[in-house]
């Protein structure tokens, strides 16, 4: 008995610490465009390459920008490119989270705190994605593979009318976003 529920133990203690030096190792450095970065990166990096802020928008366009470190050139850009995808997914989402928020408090019955309204908004949100498009790349050998630098770009209409699509159950709520003052600040 004692003999089985030490073998027990001991098998769900390798278990654990399997998982956790599983959850430690990386495949490969991502590293947002927030101040991540090596100190030598700033140096090495693109001239259209930017630390911060995470995403700018400049007139109806989005850019974020991340670095990442690869085996090789294609896969330190792709990584780099993912990067700058998580970045941007992050801060839109942020960024309307906070405008429904607003909107939220000034017209408590639009439907706007609705569980089905908000799902729907996270939906269109996880597929910022499909709608980037990548600007600038460029690549640096680096003493471990190569540095990949990426812009990834969002047009302001698109993201709208990805919104609008993922919302036509919500039209009331949606239109009350959208008249709320903090929207032109998306």
């Amino acid at each position: 008995m004692i003999k089985s529920r030490f073998s027990y133990v001991f098998l769900l203690s390798t278990i654990m610490m399997i998982f956790i030096a599983a959850g430690c190792s990386s495949s490969g450095n991502v590293q947002s465009s927030q101040g991540e970065a090596e100190p030598e990166v700033g140096k090495m990096a693109p001239p259209w390459y930017r630390t911060s802020p995470a995403v700018s928008k400049d007139h109806m366009i989005y850019s974020s920008h991340a670095t990442a470190l690869g085996s090789d050139s294609t896969s330190a850009i792709s990584k780099a490119e993912a990067g700058a995808i998580a970045v941007m997914e992050r801060a839109l989402s942020e960024n309307l989270e906070s405008i429904r928020q607003k909107a939220a408090r000034q017209q408590s019955d639009a439907g706007l705190g609705k569980s089905a309204f908000i799902l729907d908004l996270r939906s269109a949100e996880a597929r910022i994605s499909s709608i980037s498009r990548t600007g600038n790349t460029g690549v640096i050998p680096a003493s471990d593979g190569y540095r990949g630098f990426a812009e990834v770009q969002v047009n302001r209409s698109d993201l709208i009318t990805l919104i609008e699509s993922a919302l036509d159950e919500h039209t009331a709520a949606w239109k009350a976003m959208q008249s709320n003052p903090a929207f032109a600040e998306l």
